[in-house]
C-alpha cells in the first residue's frame, strides 16, 4: 500500500520489504486473529485494539486473543472487553502476534507446538530479545512501544484512525513510556500530538493509568511495601506470594504499576518485584539510572527485555527466609 501522506520526522523506520510482505498476506485473508501477550499491558492490549478497529475498516474479520484474561480495569478501551482466552489458529488465515517478545510469551504454543511452522504469521514487536518466531518479523528494537510501530505500519497503509483507535495508540504508547516519563524521543511527542488531533482521549488514558487503584489494590501495595529491603549493592527486593493476593482479596493482575512505584526510590541503582504465580516466579526488574542495563541482568535469568524495564520467569514458589526472598523447587535463586 502505497504511502502518500506527509511522514513525521521518524527515527523507527520500518522495513518496507516486510511491511510490504504484510500488507499481501493481510489483504489476502479474510478473517485475522490479533493475539496479544500474556499477562497483558497496555501496549499489548492498545496496539491490537486498533489493529482491529482499523483491518475492519478495510473489510477483515479481526478477533482479539491472550493466553490470560484480563481484569476489568485494562477493559476501557473499545473492544479490550473482547480478549478470548480459546484460541483456534485452523479458523484463520492470518495470525498477528502483538507485542510478544518470543514464541513462549503468546501462551498458546503449549496448546499447539506446530503453531509458529504455519504460513500467515506475523509478529509485531519492539523487545530486543526477540526470537523472530513468525513466518513474517517486523522487530523494531528503537521502538518504545509496539503501539508506536503499529501507528508508523497504518499510516504506510493509509488507514484513517477514527478516535477510538487513536486513543488505543495512545495508551499504548503511555503504558510502555510510564506516562511518557522514559523511552521518548521527538518522534513520539510528534505522534502523541497526531493522535490527539484525531481525537485521542488522553484524559480517560491518564485517569485509567493513574489514578484507578481500587481498595484491594491498596491492600496488596501496601503488604509489599512493609517488607520492602535494599541491599548493601543499593538493589531494591520486594515480593509477592500467593498468600498476599489471597488475604487481600486482590487479583495477580492488581500488581502491575506496583514496579514503578518502586523503582523511584532514592538512593537505589534498579528495583526487583518478585511475583509468585502458580508454578512460577515472576520477576520485573525496572531502572531510572541510564547507566544501569537491567536487560542483561534479565537475560541472566533466562528473560529479556528493554535496557530499563526488563522481566524473567522461573520455575518454583517464592518463599522468605529472614531477610531474602528465595525461589525453591526447580531451582534455587536467593535475593
Amino acid at each position: 500500500m502505497e504511502n502518500i501522506l506527509p511522514r513525521l520526522e521518524s527515527r523507527v523506520i520500518l522495513d518496507l520489504k516486510k511491511t510490504s510482505l504484510i500488507s499481501r498476506t493481510v489483504l489476502r485473508s479474510r478473517k485475522i486473529a490479533l493475539v496479544a501477550h500474556r499477562k497483558p499491558d497496555l501496549d499489548a492490549v492498545g496496539s491490537s485494539v486498533a489493529l482491529k478497529i482499523a483491518l475492519e475498516k478495510i473489510g477483515k474479520e479481526c478477533f482479539l486473543f491472550c493466553g490470560d484474561a484480563l481484569l476489568p480495569t485494562e477493559q476501557f478501551l473499545l473492544y479490550a472487553n473482547l480478549f478470548s482466552t480459546h484460541f483456534n489458529p485452523e479458523e484463520f488465515e492470518t495470525i498477528i502476534f502483538v507485542d510478544c517478545g518470543s514464541s513462549g510469551q503468546t501462551v498458546f504454543l503449549e496448546q499447539y507446538p506446530a503453531l509458529f511452522k504455519r504460513a500467515g504469521t506475523i509478529n509485531l514487536d519492539h523487545h530486543p530479545g526477540n526470537d523472530f518466531f513468525a513466518e513474517i518479523n517486523l522487530v523494531h528494537p528503537e521502538a518504545n512501544s509496539t503501539a508506536l510501530i503499529v501507528y508508523n505500519l497504518l499510516r504506510d497503509w493509509r488507514v484513517e484512525l477514527d478516535h477510538y483507535a487513536a486513543t488505543a495508540l495512545l495508551a499504548g504508547i503511555y503504558g510502555d513510556t510510564g506516562g511518557m516519563r522514559h523511552a521518548n524521543t521527538i518522534e513520539t511527542f510528534e505522534v502523541i500530538a497526531d493522535l490527539l488531533k484525531k481525537g485521542a482521549d488522553l484524559s480517560l488514558v491518564i485517569e485509567r493509568m493513574f489514578y484507578n487503584l481500587s481498595p484491594t489494590t491498596l491492600r496488596l501495595w501496601g503488604r509489599v511495601l512493609e517488607n520492602v529491603k535494599i541491599t548493601e549493592g543499593e538493589v531494591l527486593i520486594a515480593g509477592l506470594q500467593k498468600e498476599d493476593f489471597q488475604k487481600t482479596g486482590a487479583a495477580l493482575g492488581e500488581s502491575a504499576g506496583l514496579i514503578d512505584l518502586l523503582k523511584i526510590t532514592q538512593g537505589i541503582k534498579y528495583a526487583v518485584l518478585l511475583t509468585e504465580t502458580e508454578g512460577e516466579v515472576h520477576g520485573q526488574i525496572r531502572t531510572v539510572q541510564p547507566e544501569v542495563n537491567v536487560a542483561e541482568i534479565a537475560r541472566r535469568l533466562g528473560g529479556g527485555g528493554h535496557t530499563q524495564a526488563a522481566a524473567f520467569r522461573i520455575k518454583g514458589k517464592l518463599e522468605r527466609r529472614e531477610e531474602e526472598w528465595v525461589i525453591v523447587e526447580e531451582s534455587r535463586i536467593a535475593f
